[in-house]
């Protein structure tokens, strides 16, 4: 290639570039468009930097579209590029495109950290941009938890570091819509307004946005009893729509019009909006919304006493929706495999495909690989012959589903916390004054969610034994996961003893299960190891990792003693202030 033709294709990639950004918020299609024929120039310039800014223009766009799958291979590979060259500016965009992933396909627990990961590389680049577009996803995460207080204090902030001219201020007006938003959650009606007008006064050039400023401030009038002026209100959000060139359907004009026609008593008229909502959801395989336009249709009929109305949507709750769930866990599991394959390869590569660390990467897979088998096998089961099993049969595959998505969701949490406690070291938790008898039991409850019964631990705290003032949530985990071994790898009672010995607090939890060979004692304490005898035991190999972590930042000591075949005692010793002193 000439210098010439070189710098030509250099300038037009530029281009290109600027063109996909300049989209971000008016038309994806448009967007991913213009990401497509950067990426391919800029490879055929080689040039990687650029190339992987036109995958996160990409990543966006598909995320956009609802193209999950698309959306993340784009960002894997960014994140991989921008590992091994260093751009840490976009492997902090990757980190937020992947978050969205998450939080669409109903991994709100994964994204939270990724959003807070994406927040910290904001800090360490010194970028209140990222901070702020962190802040600002995260807090929708809170807002859909009702954790309304949190996700303003977030916003708040998020719209102090936003620069007001970032995409012409559509950024920024992103924040302002979710203020106002969470302000019409808790009846603030006048910050709800504000916030609102702050969008149309931003004067984005984005219609969207415009569009969803009017629908904010039509929400607000109807529910204060001017449905007047929220008539007005929506003919404005629509004549935004109208505006965009591809002109846009918002959608959120449809839910605001539907309000409208019940607040009107125009049950018949607000019902077919709300099938188009419905609608809308099966296309865009979005549970939480299809459940709801369901919801809003079953309402209007019960206040109708339509008996027929009723029983066409309880026949949609018993058909239509378990396919849309089945539809949505794939969708949920596709993701965690992109996701674990990622995190394989790059474990590969880092151990140079040792025997020994190879074997633990099947272990994995396996552990992986069953469960989803099993929620393939019981979904086709409730689709294919819905109509031939009787209704104890539909709920035991779908609570044998459930049962392998909370095993599936359990050891994906146990691997995102093993992870930030490599990430964050150093950090401390919060000391408070700790009754024992309540941290056992919390403990207790806990087990639970791994579908472990309480009923074999037999509990014993030193009596009179002083309050501590320690980290609270760190020494619970580590008596959860302590019990929770101790449990799976024995038939007979587990004991649990909690003690004050000076100022240390001493956790000891003993079975009598089938025991750990002495020469693998150091190893079961690394990540993803497990015992030789352990093969017919359900298990991932991070539970004791994850327990030393904590004490280790604790700055504790651990002891196990063990025999094979003769039972566990695991001891953990943490220093603690007495509250007494």
């Amino acid at each position: 290639m000439s210098n010439l033709s070189s710098q030509s294709t250099s300038d037009l990639l530029d281009r290109k570039l600027a063109e996909a950004d300049s989209l971000k918020y008016t038309d994806y299609e448009g967007m991913l468009t213009a990401a497509r024929e950067a990426s391919a120039l800029a490879q055929n310039l080689g040039d990687y930097y650029r190339y992987a800014q036109a995958l996160t223009h990409k990543a966006w766009a598909y995320g956009n579209l609802n193209q999950y799958a698309a959306s993340l291979l784009s960002s894997l590979e960014v994140m991989a590029l921008a590992r091994n060259y260093g751009y840490v500016e976009i492997e902090a965009r990757a980190v937020g495109i992947v978050s969205l992933n998450f939080m669409r396909c109903g991994m709100s627990h994964e994204a939270t950290y990724l959003y807070e990961h994406q927040y910290h590389l904001g800090k360490q680049l010194n970028d209140p941009q990222l901070q702020a577009m962190a802040l600002n996803d995260w807090a929708l995460i809170e807002m859909n938890d009702k954790q309304y207080d949190k996700a303003i204090v977030m916003l708040r902030q998020a719209a102090e570091l936003m620069s007001a001219d970032t995409h012409h201020g559509s950024d920024r007006g992103c924040v302002h819509h979710n203020l106002s938003l969470a302000y019409i959650d808790v009846q603030q009606w006048d910050e709800a307004i504000a916030n609102a007008r702050q969008m149309i006064a931003l004067e984005t050039g984005a219609p969207r946005l415009i569009s969803d400023a009017h629908v904010c401030m039509g929400t607000i009038f109807l529910r204060q009893g001017q449905p007047e002026a929220a008539k007005i209100e929506i003919d404005l959000a629509r004549a935004a729509a109208a505006s965009a060139n591809p002109p846009i359907y918002n959608d959120n004009i449809e839910q605001l019009e539907a309000e409208l026609l019940v607040h009107e008593g125009r049950d018949r008229e607000a019902v077919v909006v709300w099938e188009g909502m419905y609608t809308l959801a099966l296309e865009r395989r979005e549970l939480d919304y299809a459940v709801e336009a369901l919801h809003q249709i079953k309402t209007a009929y019960e206040r109708l006493n339509d008996s027929a109305g009723l029983i066409s949507i309880y026949k949609r709750l018993s058909e239509e929706i378990p396919r849309l769930q089945k539809q949505f866990h794939d969708l949920r599991f596709n993701v965690l495999r992109m996701v674990f394959a990622m995190d394989k390869a790059a474990m590969q590569a880092e151990l140079h495909l040792s025997h020994q660390k190879t074997a633990i990467l099947n272990r994995l897979s396996h552990e992986f690989r069953t469960p989803l088998a099993i929620i393939q096998n019981s979904a086709y089961m409730v689709e294919k012959y819905s109509d031939r099993l009787r209704l104890e049969q539909r709920q035991a595959h779908l609570q044998g589903i459930t049962a392998q998505i909370n095993w599936l969701t359990v050891m994906l949490d146990d691997i995102l916390e093993l992870l930030k406690l490599d990430e964050h070291p150093d950090k401390l938790a919060p000391l408070e004054r700790i009754d024992l008898n309540n941290m056992a039991q919390a403990a207790l409850t806990s087990l639970a969610r791994y579908h472990l019964s309480d009923a074999r631990v037999m509990l014993t705290i030193q009596p009179d034994a002083p309050s501590p003032i320690g980290a609270y949530e760190p020494l619970m985990t580590i008596i959860v996961h302590l019990l929770t071994n101790a449990i799976k790898f024995s038939e007979d009672e587990v004991r649990l003893a909690l003690a004050i010995e000076g100022h240390e607090l001493v956790i000891k939890v003993s079975d009598q299960g089938i025991g750990i060979r002495e020469d693998e004692h150091e190893a079961v304490f690394q990540a993803l190891v497990r015992g030789s005898n352990l093969d017919e035991v359900t298990g991932n190999g991070l539970g004791l990792a994850i327990v030393r972590k904590w004490v280790e930042q604790l700055h504790g000591r651990v002891l196990l003693e063990s025999a094979e075949g003769h039972g566990t005692t695991v001891t953990v010793r943490v220093p603690v202030t007495l509250a007494d002193e």
